[in-house]
């Protein structure tokens, strides 16, 4: 995960979602937590599903970002990102954010899950149509 581009880690971090989503004996999405076990489940966010698939994050643990700080600024980054907060995203990953909008709308996941998702999508769309 060093050194790759917002929208290489955006996909990351959807594929990532998508495989806790079709575990829910396992896993529960709630946006207000990174990675957070409660009675054999374990409920996680955006970056919280890279901690749990990618960095292979054990789901009997109550963990935070500060349990991988090699990759701390990037999953804070994808917290800001699941809100639309490209430049909050872009100043945790040290990246300028020179022209670009410093936001987009996204739905939030409890909202619609789908929408969250095609919103993410077409926020990495943008950003690869800038290099990023």
């Amino acid at each position: 995960m060093k050194n790759i581009k917002p929208s290489k880690l955006i996909e990351l971090a959807l594929k990532d979602l998508e495989t806790v989503e079709s575990m829910p004996e396992i896993y529960e999405i709630s946006m207000n937590v990174f990675h957070e076990n409660h009675n054999k489940k374990c409920f996680i966010c955006l970056a919280g599903a890279v901690m749990a698939i990618t960095l292979h994050a054990d789901k009997n643990k109550t963990l935070n970002t500060g349990y991988f700080p090699e990759q701390q600024h990037l999953l804070r980054a994808l917290n800001m990102f699941r809100v639309g907060a490209i430049e909050s995203g872009f100043l945790e990953m040290g990246i300028p954010l020179n022209n670009l909008k410093s936001s987009l709308y996204v739905t939030p996941y409890h909202i619609n899950p789908i929408q969250f998702k095609i919103d993410m999508k077409n926020m990495t769309f943008y950003l690869k149509e800038n290099n990023l």
